[in-house]
């Protein structure tokens, strides 16, 4: 077995490999479709032309993001061959005993991947929700920086951006606070993946997220029948909204973080 660098000649085996689980991946094809060469490193570790695993790595966040998948041996073989030591780290459970034996001492939590399939939604808006585009890039980035307990920058404004710009993304306001906001993250005829999810503490227990959520499914379901989210897997408050609108847990993801000190 040998880890090698995505090219060109790889991308339609790993494509495959990638939708044999095609909703738990599918924030990882988006970024093998879109974002490979701007924002996204992809190493793969093949044996005999198969494709056992693959590591996925961020470019250009202010702290390194990886997503690691495959075979116990391959994921072996990729962590010790592409430079990971202090990353935020998304793996499969099964692949629990391999991360401990390289991080035995690390945060770890779990994260669930829910679906909601079109003929399941239960889409409850009961507020009034807008559509945020770039003319909002202040207020969204100031409710991004808020959450994270980051002051306010250019940079902040500038992902705000960007961010608006190329995703579908809703918001509630009161006067001009926004309090209660989702954006996607992956739009593929196949599915979208939508995150971000974010009520203001002071304006919780109002509903706030079942109506921004669901509107912004709504929006997703006028391209696909497939819509998914990542919610931590403690969070029941969430997950019970969630499972209102129609979403189920298909996948658990672990969420393991080497140095940087984020929780999912």
């Amino acid at each position: 077995m040998r880890v090698i660098e995505l090219d060109e000649s790889t991308v339609p085996a790993l494509d495959a490999y990638l939708r044999k689980d095609l909703s738990a991946n599918l924030y990882v094809i988006y970024d093998l479709q879109y974002e490979r060469k701007s924002r996204a490193t992809f190493h793969i570790a093949e044996e005999h032309g198969s494709i056992r695993g693959v590591l996925l790595k961020y470019r250009g966040y202010p702290h390194p993001l990886a997503v690691v998948l495959g075979s116990d041996d391959a994921v072996h073989l990729l962590l010790d061959n592409v430079g990971v030591e202090k990353m935020t780290l998304l793996a499969t459970p099964e692949l629990s005993k391999v991360l401990g034996e390289k991080w035995p001492n690390v945060s770890k939590s779990e994260v669930n991947i829910m679906l909601l399939n079109g003929h399941s939604a239960n889409l409850i808006v009961r507020h009034n929700v807008s559509r945020l585009g770039v003319d909002d890039a202040c207020v969204f980035a100031r409710s991004l920086a808020s959450r994270v307990g980051e002051v306010l920058s250019e940079g902040d404004l500038a992902e705000a951006r960007r961010l608006l710009a190329a995703n579908a993304a809703f918001g509630i306001f009161d006067g001009d606070l926004l309090v209660s906001r989702a954006i996607s993250h992956a739009r593929l005829p196949e599915g979208w993946a939508i995150g971000s999810i974010f009520t203001d503490p002071r304006y919780r227990g109002r509903g706030l997220v079942m109506s921004v959520t669901s509107a912004l499914t709504q929006e997703a379901l006028r391209y696909t029948d497939r819509v998914l989210l990542f919610v931590r897997a403690n969070n029941a408050p969430a997950i019970h909204i969630y499972e209102k609108i129609g979403f189920r847990n298909i996948a658990r993801r672990t969420w393991l973080d080497t140095g940087n000190r984020i929780s999912p």
